[in-house]
């Protein structure tokens, strides 16, 4: 409460995803207070967080009924006004929606002014859920009874797959809040996953073994001659005859 640690609980064991913690709160003075918000993890890692800012103010006196001046008619006391709103319309980001992690939005309602009495000097604070970095309080530009405007408020999704959710409300000059609640709900979805292609196997070539035919040598033979030509000849005497 305005920068000073009030309390702290712990979720329970087996919480995986989301839990409710529920902190009362009574304030002790008047004035405005900064409520903030803080989760941390198993290793005092701050994860999450959100602020609102309420004021606290005093109960109005009762005051007594003047004394009645004899022979007059005392006057009736004017009614205090009572602002009241209604939502007509969510303009963008319909309940449910899914968004890409990191993402920024503008998520906007339709209100109009059902009260009798103008709204001057209002705003919309943030009351509960997830702040996702929208401003609070965020101003309301005056608008006359009956009369319809659109109220948006500047957010970003989370950087974390889950469901998210945020409630915010009307709130007068004076610090009383009135009118429904407003509200958003988006959906992180879990990333997916990059497929990685795997390279197919190289081909191994495989010699093929080409049978190559090899002529047998060629024999060379050497004739041998006759008998009756083998041994060593006879010369022949001149002047004879064969």
């Amino acid at each position: 409460m305005n920068g000073e640690l009030t309390r702290v609980d712990s979720a329970a064991v087996d919480t995986a995803r989301s839990a409710i913690i529920k902190q009362p709160w009574v304030p002790t003075a008047q004035g405005p207070v900064l409520i903030t918000v803080v989760a941390v993890n198993a290793r005092d890692r701050r994860i999450a967080s959100a602020e609102v800012a309420v004021l606290v103010g005093s109960p109005s006196p009762t005051a007594l009924p003047p004394t009645p001046t004899p022979g007059t008619t005392p006057l009736p006391s004017p009614t205090p006004c009572e602002p009241q709103a209604a939502l007509l319309q969510d303009v963008t980001i319909p309940p449910g929606t899914v968004l890409q992690a990191g993402q920024t939005f503008s998520k906007t309602w339709r209100v109009q002014n059902t009260g009798a009495c103008p709204w001057n000097g209002y705003q919309l604070v943030f009351i509960r859920g997830s702040l996702l970095g929208g401003k609070s309080p965020t101003r309301v530009r005056e608008l006359a009874p009956g009369e319809v405007t659109d109220i948006s408020v500047e957010l970003s999704a989370p950087g974390y797959q889950g469901d998210y959710a945020g409630v915010w409300r009307l709130q007068t000059e004076k610090g009383s809040l009135f009118g429904p609640e407003f509200s958003f709900s988006i959906r992180i979805p879990q990333p997916t996953p990059t497929r990685t292609q795997t390279p197919s196997p190289s081909a191994t070539f495989t010699p093929t073994l080409t049978y190559t035919h090899t002529p047998d040598p060629t024999r060379t033979s050497t004739p041998t001659p006759p008998p009756y030509l083998t041994g060593t000849p006879t010369p022949t005497p001149p002047g004879s005859e064969p």
